[in-house]
């Protein structure tokens, strides 16, 4: 990474935490009321003897000012010959000071809780992200290797995505135990009869099972196919697939409010057959090739308007689409606000893979830059949210508009990054 696209990141990521730091943006200049918030700021993590900290908001407060450490400590702002020590402690005052600062305007913000422990939390976080700067500057040529180790082998990227996509959706909201009555509870909830009293989207389970395991099996077998056979390939990928598959039904017995299902086994060994089987073939042939940048792009389109605009309940009339009109959230990142944040992150880890599948798709296509991909997702994300009035279980936001621009841009650079390594690979 540059010094400055570091830069850019670091200015864009304190704008970020400002603004997620006062929305809604109601504030109270009231001087009494403020003194009386000043009075009531929790300074200690443990006061006369009760816990005065949630674990969520201090972690969340930690991991927000990760980033900020790690980017203001990089090389973006500083020469080589500068110590590590000065770049650390100068980080997190500068942390630190911003923090108290957020801390004090939120004093004058009635739907906010001003507190010295989150000034201590958001310092921590960015001497972590410091620190890690750090190790990454000691261990650069190191880090370096591994990249260029995926230049013989990009698809290990997208593979270790789609699993992680696979699992993240399996394994939602993350509610991990060990008490055994769980367990127990799960294994009686399991359906062990396919497709009896089956409830829900029938498409919605053809698309998480079917089509994205089948994604993830074309893409182990054309990996496997530059060291094996094609028919071992393909047997390959969809064993690994449907252990995989039988994998996250069993560890779905382990999360609470999860609980096997072998209609997704099922559903997942379809889509790995095809994927594993028939994919790569038609993928090596004349018409296929020919326009597979094309293919790849409108496939990446496909996804994205499905997990955009499913579950297709249109209505356009004029009593609807008055309440949807209503319901646009201008205000950016207004929904997260009071969203749980494991569900915020999940929202906003499966719209950015998404939209940086559509990037990295549409930039193969057209060969352009990371901010024509953004300007791709920005349009895009526009129709998308534009077609959502016309649905009343989505709600159109500019939130998801500036997340798939920002889903694109990411998927254009990665882009951008593996042609010139493919360049490099080729040599002169």
């Amino acid at each position: 990474m540059s010094a400055r696209v570091q830069r850019i990141l670091f200015f864009a990521w304190c704008a970020f935490v400002v603004y997620g730091s006062f929305i809604p943006f109601h504030f109270d200049t009231n001087a009494v009321a403020a003194r009386v918030r000043l009075a009531q700021i929790p300074l200690y993590p443990y006061q006369a003897g009760m816990r005065n900290f949630s674990r969520l908001d201090l972690i969340s407060n930690v991991l927000l000012f990760v980033p900020f450490g790690f980017l203001l400590a990089g090389r973006g702002f500083w020469r080589r010959d500068r110590g590590w020590v000065l770049r650390i402690a100068t980080t997190v005052a500068l942390a630190a000071l911003l923090a108290a600062s957020i801390e004090t305007g939120q004093l004058f913000s009635p739907g906010r809780t001003s507190s010295a422990i989150d000034v201590e939390a958001e310092a921590a976080g960015a001497l972590l992200g410091a620190c890690l700067a750090y190790l990454f500057g000691r261990l650069e040529a190191r880090v370096e290797a591994r990249i260029r180790w995926t230049h013989g082998e990009p698809l290990v990227v997208a593979i270790a995505l789609m699993a992680l996509w696979l699992a993240s959706d399996a394994f939602y909201p993350f509610a991990l135990t060990l008490d055994v009555s769980t367990v127990w509870h799960n294994v009686k909830q399991a359906r062990w009869i396919p497709f009896l009293g089956s409830q829900g989207f029938w498409l919605d389970r053809v698309v998480d099972q079917a089509v994205m395991f089948g994604t993830l099996a074309s893409l182990v077998a054309v990996a496997l196919r530059r060291r094996v056979p094609a028919a071992r390939a393909a047997t390959m990928a969809m064993g690994a697939c449907v252990i995989l598959s039988v994998g996250l039904e069993i560890g779905k017995l382990f999360f609470v409010g999860r609980s096997p299902n072998i209609e997704n086994v099922i559903l997942a060994s379809m889509g790995s057959v095809v994927g594993a089987a028939v994919v790569p073939t038609l993928a090596v042939g004349k018409p296929v090739a020919r326009h597979a940048q094309v293919l790849l792009t409108m496939f990446a389109l496909a996804l994205l308007a499905y997990w955009e605009l499913t579950p297709f309940a249109f209505d356009a009339s004029s009593p609807a689409l008055t309440t949807q009109i209503r319901r646009i959230e201008w205000i950016p990142f207004w929904s997260y606000y009071g969203a749980d944040a494991y569900s915020a992150l999940f929202d906003l880890w499966r719209k950015l893979a998404l939209a940086g599948f559509w990037g990295f798709a549409f930039s193969r296509m057209r060969g352009g830059s990371p901010l024509a991909a953004a300007l791709s997702g920005l349009v895009v994300g526009v129709v998308l949210e534009a077609l959502q009035v016309f649905l009343r279980s989505r709600v159109p936001s500019v939130t998801d508009v500036l997340i798939l621009a920002t889903g694109a841009w990411i998927g254009g650079a990665v882009c951008r990054y593996y042609r010139r390594a493919v360049a490099e690979t080729a040599g002169p």
